[in-house]
């Protein structure tokens, strides 16, 4: 029997290695390109060892290479929580919920944890339940800093949709919570639909550097809530498996989505999993393939790919 060399074995890529993988393919870029915009390298040859997996990169270069290869801030964000760099994400999902209650404070209104803003509306939605139209109960909030999503689905025709009003910011938080910080028992569905309709919706507007403004200008010092603080010591805890880490820390980033409005948190969990480990529910979306991903991210390039 023939006995493979250890130095010839092949070990399962990193997660953040497959990511990197995609995001240069879909990009369509030379790698001598992408490698001299995003790192000011004259040669690929470094970005090439991270593409084969013979070097991890650091947040920093994968956010560089992102950035160059045109992928939007959101999804590098949720990749870098998936790839083994969790922390990076918890300060801005804190930031984002504080620039909520700012425009909370502005609108004069306030958030309940189980009801979103309430008895409010966003000026000029409307919506369809089983065909007919409806609307909640009318409060003028701006359509640019608030949205509002529906607790069921449109095509649930024996339940009547209760609505969520949430700040855009604090709706981007708790969605990226439950996307990047899935239970044990969770199986997360990244690639679909639903994760291009959240970059349409939030996008640039809510970028990082954004957010960390909105806060300065008020005078404000960002201050991590006790839930998130605890989570970003676990996660930063190197005596304990990556792994491991991440399933602790998730169940402190979830409890914290709840607080804020566990609503909202459930339907961020139906959008992004295929299940819910805690209830064993399954969604109608189909098992993540990178293909869909792909179709996700990159969805006119695909079409196009599709029609030749």
């Amino acid at each position: 029997m023939k006995v493979t060399p250890k130095s010839q074995e092949k070990w399962p890529l990193a997660p953040i290695t497959v990511w990197l993988r995609e995001i240069v393919h879909q990009s369509g870029m030379p790698k001598k390109s992408l490698a001299r915009e995003a790192l000011g390298h004259s040669s690929a040859a470094y970005l090439r060892q991270l593409l084969k997996g013979k070097a991890l990169p650091t947040a920093s270069t994968v956010r560089k290479i992102a950035e160059a290869a045109d992928t939007p801030a959101h999804i590098v964000l949720a990749a870098l929580a998936h790839g083994g760099y969790a922390d990076e994400i918890v300060d801005y999902v804190a930031a984002l919920q504080r620039v909520g209650i700012i425009l909370c404070k502005q609108a004069r209104v306030e958030i309940d944890p189980t009801q979103g803003v309430k008895d409010a509306w966003v000026a000029g939605y409307s919506a369809s339940i089983a065909g007919r139209p409806h609307r909640p109960p009318r409060r003028q909030l701006s359509p640019v800093a608030f949205s509002i999503s529906p607790l069921t689905m449109e095509s649930d025709a024996t339940r009547l949709a209760g609505f969520i009003v949430l700040p855009k910011p604090t709706a981007l938080a708790i969605e990226l919570a439950i996307m990047a910080f899935p239970r044990r028992g969770d199986i997360v569905s990244i690639g679909s639909s639903n994760v291009q309709k959240m970059i349409e919706t939030f996008a640039r507007p809510w970028t990082q550097d954004a957010v960390n403004k909105i806060i300065h200008g008020q005078n404000e010092r960002l201050v991590l809530p006790m839930l998130l603080r605890e989570a970003r010591a676990i996660l930063r805890a190197r005596t304990v498996t990556v792994n491991s880490r991440r399933d602790i820390a998730a169940e402190f980033i979830q409890a914290w989505a709840d607080s804020i409005c566990s609503a909202y948190s459930d339907i961020a969990r139906q959008k992004f999993y295929v299940r819910i480990g805690a209830t064993g529910e399954v969604t109608e979306d189909p098992p993540i393939t990178w293909q869909r991903i792909q179709d996700s991210l990159f969805p006119a390039q695909s079409h196009r790919e599709n029609s030749s």
